[in-house]
């Protein structure tokens, strides 16, 4: 698009509230045809005025969510990061039964809503409890456990090459799975807590990470040590939400915190309403943080949901999931919906004792 033509989209585009943007984003593809739509359609230059909010009311609670803008976030970007043709959620390693990792992969496809064969080369290792993350470019595989005990690999793929082959990158420090990663708007990868096995007993690291110029930096320290917990992000800001986890012995955490990239520095924000060891966590189009499942003695896996909103400083429930899930992964789509995927259906029984060494 020239950019005359991108300007002229976006200064009429910037003054729609962000009900009307995402109702507009779900049938027009790029700027180009938003700007030409806001040109001819008296409906859309309405949604300008004083009464834009009640015009728009009933898409907004239609929606059940609002798209928010990230900050300097230009009118081609947004269209991007909501038209969810081509997205597509990869999930990586795992195990069918303790124990026992896998090296397989799937492919979901969001807008055909089904599972097709993944792209990606087989990894170097087998991995379970692995720490994944990714910019939307890059996806990363960080420690797991191989079967016998913990990994220090980490390796790297290409999610915009058609060879989707994996590159080793640098190890981490120690040997550690049932960690979690996050990787900035910038490319830059960290990883949080973690510890020496999947099983109780385990030995629970508080370090957050970060790679820097190939070597593994301790860029800070969780308020609490954490195995199986879950790490969820925000693009418009700099700090990453840490979540639940195992603490060792029999503690299971509900506490949460969040860690700023910048400063080092990690704050206690409200407790979830349950202890969640393995919850999957996203940071929703709405700048609040969603959490599902996981489990809150490390046997019987969870149903329920909560929701916490930065804004508000509080957590509310959510309803429950179809099927009870600990030890699973969860991501929004650019569809606005979350989406959770995989983990182990205890009802009672499962885990185990760490073997000593």
């Amino acid at each position: 698009m020239r950019a005359a033509e991108e300007d002229a989209a976006a200064s009429p585009f910037a003054r729609l509230p962000d009900a009307l943007v995402a109702l507009v984003l779900s049938h027009l593809s790029d700027v180009a045809s938003i700007g030409r739509a806001l040109t001819v359609s008296r409906g859309f230059a309405a949604a300008g005025t004083a009464d834009a909010r009640l015009v728009w009311a009933r898409a907004a609670a239609a929606l059940q969510w609002r798209l928010r803008r990230r900050e300097s976030e230009t009118g081609r970007e947004l269209c991007v990061r909501a038209n969810a043709r081509r997205q597509r959620i990869a999930v990586f390693g795992g195990s069918c039964t303790v124990g026992s990792p896998l090296y397989t992969h799937d492919m979901y496809d969001v807008a055909r809503q089904e599972w097709l064969p993944s792209p990606f080369l087989f990894t170097t290792y087998p991995r379970d409890a692995s720490a994944l993350a990714s910019d939307g470019a890059t996806v990363a595989l960080l420690g797991g456990w191989g079967g016998t005990r913990a990994v220090r690999a980490v390796e790297a793929a290409s999610l915009t090459e058609e060879a989707r082959s994996w590159k080793r990158l640098t190890p981490l420090p120690r040997r550690l799975c049932f960690g979690a990663a996050q990787m900035d708007a910038s490319g830059r990868l960290w990883f949080a807590g973690g510890g020496s096995s999947i099983y109780r007993g385990a030995r629970c690291h508080g370090e957050v990470l970060h790679l820097d110029g190939g070597a593994w930096r301790e860029a800070g320290e969780l308020v609490s040590p954490r195995c199986g917990l879950a790490v969820a992000a925000d693009a418009r800001s700099s700090s990453f939400f840490a979540l639940g986890g195992y603490a060792g012995g029999t503690r299971y955490l509900s506490t949460a915190e969040a860690f700023d990239t910048a400063t080092g520095k990690s704050t206690p924000i409200p407790s979830m309403g349950v202890a969640r060891s393995g919850p999957g966590a996203a940071v929703g189009p709405d700048g609040a943080l969603y959490v599902v499942g996981g489990s809150s003695d490390g046997c019987v896996s969870l149903r329920s949901a909560e929701r916490y909103d930065p804004r508000e400083g509080r957590w509310e429930p959510l309803p429950p999931l179809p099927t009870a899930r600990g030890y699973l992964g969860a991501t929004f789509a650019l569809d606005g919906r979350l989406y959770a995927a995989g983990g182990a259906e205890w009802p009672g029984g499962g885990g185990g004792e760490e073997e000593e060494e």
